[in-house]
């Protein structure tokens, strides 16, 4: 089994492929798959679908896309493909299901069994469409299951309850007055004042963090700034710690308002929902840690409505996802493997 992972691992690798445009990705994932309903979406992801003749379904999924970086590996199964590169373990994924499915004609099941290899999870979350699909809908789904290899963790599979964030970007403009700067008296400087802003909005706690990563303001060195705006992030754990850290910002930005008689406008953005496991369908010899990331992750949208369990496997490498040396070890995809395979067998989704 080894060489298989193997096999399918390094040749993905060699093709990755951006947002939804992955053709050479899905045709070599097609070529790959045994006989089974396959279900094309937007020309980007895949449903295949094993009937075992029983009432419900359980559902496994990986990732197709990959990141827009160049690979810095030298590895003699490098990218291909100039400024594009799997940094982010999605073509391990792929390899672990993909190697699983073509062993699923000879696995007993109780359920049958849904592969689903979603697009463009980097970037607005190919998951969003997959769950609305009106297949995906028709196959009585009791639970989704995931998988994400993580580096800086033992080499082991580990999972909680609240594991990653939700998302929601948020843009902040403060309106002030322009003229020379040699005439600042009784004038709203919008970049002053943006900057006492940023200070106290920029706050991290255990269960949400607010930053801001762009500040735009001023059209020349000796004109105060009429206008700048904030461009930042949320994230938090719950749905109810989003929505106290936008009531923050709301409230901050009254606050100055009265106290600078001018105007902020706030707009936020959704992303991703949380992603928040079902522990009841953690397997015995599976740690649940009281571990939470800020990181967002598009498999919160199964979870929104689906019974599901996403866990990370640790690669015990230092080292970062999306850096251009980033590599799966070969011996972490049997351990993958082994942990879709004894979902399927022990059915622990029943």
């Amino acid at each position: 089994m080894q060489k298989t992972l193997t096999y399918h691992y390094q040749n993905l690798h060699q093709i990755p492929e951006l947002d939804n445009q992955l053709p050479k990705t899905q045709e070599y994932i097609l070529s790959h798959l045994p006989d089974c309903e396959i279900t094309i979406i937007e020309n980007g992801g895949i449903l295949a679908y094993y009937h075992k003749k029983q009432e419900t379904t359980i559902a496994l999924r990986c990732e197709m896309d990959a990141l827009p970086i160049q690979e810095q590996t030298n590895l003699p199964y490098q990218s291909t493909h100039t400024n594009c590169m799997h940094a982010c373990a999605h073509d391990a994924h792929m390899a672990i299901l993909l190697t699983l499915a073509q062993q699923i004609p000879y696995i007993e099941s109780t359920s049958n069994i849904l592969f689903i290899f979603e697009y463009a999870e980097e970037t607005y979350g190919g998951a969003k469409y997959i769950i609305q699909h009106p297949k995906y809908q028709d196959y009585n789904i009791h639970s989704i299951y995931g998988l994400h290899i993580w580096p800086n963790l033992p080499k082991k599979i580990i999972t909680s309850q609240h594991l990653m964030a939700t998302s929601c970007e948020v843009m902040i403009t403060i309106h002030g007055t322009s003229s020379h700067i040699a005439n600042i008296d009784n004038q709203m400087d919008a970049n002053e004042i943006a900057c006492h802003f940023l200070k106290q909005a920029s706050i991290q706690q255990k269960n949400f963090i607010i930053r801001f990563g762009i500040i735009k303001g001023g059209t020349a060195p000796n004109i105060i700034s009429n206008q700048t705006t904030l461009h930042g992030s949320i994230r938090a754990l719950t749905i109810e710690h989003l929505e106290f850290a936008k009531k923050y910002l709301w409230q901050l930005s009254t606050l100055y308002m009265m106290r600078y008689s001018n105007i902020i406008e706030i707009n936020f953005t959704e992303g991703y929902p949380p992603l928040i496991n079902t522990l009841e369908l953690v397997p015995p010899n599976i740690d649940i840690l009281p571990l939470s990331y800020f990181t967002a992750e598009s498999f919160g949208y199964y979870l929104q409505n689906k019974k599901g369990l996403y866990v990370l496997l640790g690669t015990a490498q230092d080292i970062s996802l999306h850096s251009p040396q980033f590599i799966v070890p070969l011996d972490i995809l049997s351990i993958g493997y082994q942990y879709f395979l004894q979902l399927i067998k022990a059915e622990v989704a029943l």
